[in-house]
């Protein structure tokens, strides 16, 4: 009968202790792994992972069952108890004191540093001979790689630099991989249409008809309940595609704050927050903060702050009237607030936001059969396997969509949703995702259901919207965006001060900037921020950028 081992770090330790006064120090790592077989002939394969708390059981779970069928094996499963943080910590202490590790780590959230000297050290496997049989082994992998190719070259193209260690050539993680249409928005903006009808206001097209809107939604009474509680403008940060200040500041100049450096017309590499048009934007947004347009508060505002703000408890009237944030964590399931609003027209950039590959599954180096283990990790990079991964049991939980339907994206449909269960407790599947390929991730494939939910349809339509806008507006980028920049150990470890400090500083000033507690069109205030970003090494981080830059160029 199969058991969940738990990975308790006492026991560990003790383990270690008692194999340290019994044995030599040369006993070969591995000698101790689970018999090769269970009593059923089949192989078994060990799964460490990190547990989720609505999963509520691995072993009989349907997501198990299918791997197990598929690929005619028995998983035993470790599981690492806690978060993220103690996962990698008690395998790094599970190393450290020799150990045995399962056979696939899997959602086990490692830095790229961290887990690339685990393999340098032989803890992991490189998986470079399986990726490289292209044909072969790794062909799952490799045609659905071109799929992701096919709808986000920018995802493909950073898979693939990440996938590679850059200072050995190895490769030890195993990526997951997503592309979805939605989450392709960095910002989505959405305005009250019906605060503009009541005061007969037209939609804004640029930052001085916006701030003369803003200033009638803070003056105009568009709510009707005779108080001044209405907020012009909100955002968060911290919400995905919610940062307003981002849309704002890409009126004015197209700036990026995960690639932080833009490329001019000869190919060097700037920093757009050392010029003219980035003080005029942080200018605007000081103007909105002063008109109490925007308020100060935007600093600490949480995504449930903001979606607390947004949806008002009768669901008529409302108190905000621009905001930006992923409809699907800002917009309260039947509030039907959100049939208020309507998608903003992109008069300036729209970043496209990469949606990194994670790399949490590893192979490790105690797996008696690495073959059978990477055939594992080629059923969860299918399709089918995804789809598993995703939302539960097929033909019970979804299925193949019915010929010829469409997706609320208007793609051809290729799943139909049965029971919704995502966020649902029980033993459908994991609960997490990790070493799968999920493409158009956000139900852009699902089918329209025959009878559809009047408020799902009315947020699924303000998305929609707003991602035809948003692509719309992709003409205004500029022709050459720096992409994700890869660098070696030794590059990275050099400007890891620099870096790190400007980052800091630069977000810091933006804020001081944007409050007024620094004027950002006073000259003293503006050289003085230059000057302290020269002290802080800016263009030696500039140039081992340019260095790393020329270098994925030419390659």
């Amino acid at each position: 009968m199969k058991k969940i081992l738990t990975l308790i770090l006492c026991f560990a330790m003790l383990a270690s202790m008692l194999a340290a006064c019994g044995g030599g120090d040369d006993e070969k790592k591995g000698a101790d792994a689970p018999a090769e077989t269970n009593a059923d002939g089949r192989k078994v394969i060990s799964v460490g992972v990190l547990e989720h708390a609505n999963c509520t059981d691995y072993d009989n779970n349907k997501f198990t069952l299918w791997l197990e069928e598929q690929a005619g094996v028995d998983l035993e499963f470790v599981i690492f108890p806690g978060n993220a943080t103690d996962a990698a910590s008690k395998l790094g202490t599970w190393i450290a004191v020799g150990e045995e590790l399962p056979d696939i780590l899997w959602n086990i959230p490692l830095d790229t540093s961290v887990y690339n000297e685990y393999g340098e050290d032989e803890y992991l496997l490189d998986l470079k001979p399986y990726f490289d049989d292209k044909e072969g082994k790794s062909k799952v992998f490799w045609d659905r790689m071109e799929e992701v190719k096919a709808t986000s070259e920018q995802s493909y193209n950073t898979t693939m630099r990440r996938l590679v260690n850059q200072d050995t050539g190895a490769m030890y993680g195993f990526p997951m991989v997503q592309t979805t249409m939605i989450d392709s928005m960095d910002y989505q903006v959405y305005i009250n249409q019906q605060w503009l009808d009541t005061l007969n206001l037209d939609m804004p097209t640029d930052p001085e008809s916006l701030f003369t809107v803003l200033e009638a939604f803070r003056d105009g009474d568009p709510n009707g309940n005779g108080e001044a509680d209405e907020i012009p403008l909100l955002g968060s940060s911290s919400c995905l595609s919610g940062d307003a200040l981002a849309w704002i500041m890409n009126m004015f100049l197209y700036i990026d704050d995960t690639h932080w450096f833009n490329v001019d017309d000869n190919g060097k590499l700037y920093l757009p927050h050392t010029t003219q048009e980035y003080r005029e934007a942080l200018a605007y947004i000081n103007r909105l903060m002063d008109a109490n347009l925007l308020p100060d508060s935007y600093f600490s505002m949480g995504w449930k702050d903001l979606k607390a703000l947004v949806n008002t408890a009768d669901g008529e009237t409302a108190r905000v009237g621009v905001w930006a944030g992923h409809p699907t964590l800002i917009c309260e399931i039947n509030n039907f607030i959100l049939e208020q609003y309507t998608a903003m027209p992109m008069w300036g950039n729209a970043i496209i936001n990469e949606i990194a590959p994670q790399f949490k599954t590893f192979i490790s180096a105690d797996c008696q059969d690495p073959d059978k283990a990477w055939e594992i990790l080629m059923l969860m990079a299918s399709k089918e396997g995804g789809y598993r991964m995703y939302y539960g049991e097929k033909g019970v939980d979804w299925d193949d969509a019915d010929e010829g339907t469409k997706s609320y994206m208007d793609l051809d449909a290729e799943i139909k949703v049965i029971n919704n269960i995502t966020q649902a407790i029980g033993s459908e599947m994991w609960k997490t995702l990790s070493a799968c390929i999920l493409i158009y991730a956000e139900h852009e494939l699902s089918q329209q259901p025959a009878e559809a939910d009047p408020w799902l349809t009315a947020k699924q339509t303000m998305i929609k919207d707003c991602y035809d806008k948003y692509q719309a507006a992709q003409g205004n980028n500029p022709t050459t965006v720096v992409p994700t920049l890869v660098y070696t150990t030794d590059e990275a470890e050099a400007i890891a001060d620099q870096r790190t400090n400007c980052q800091s500083y630069l977000n810091q000033m933006r804020s001081f900037f944007c409050v007024g507690s620094k004027d950002v069109m006073d000259d003293g205030d503006w050289d003085a921020y230059l000057k302290e970003l020269d002290k802080m090494g800016l263009q030696k981080w500039i140039d081992a950028a340019q260095k790393v830059y020329d270098r994925q160029l030419a390659g």
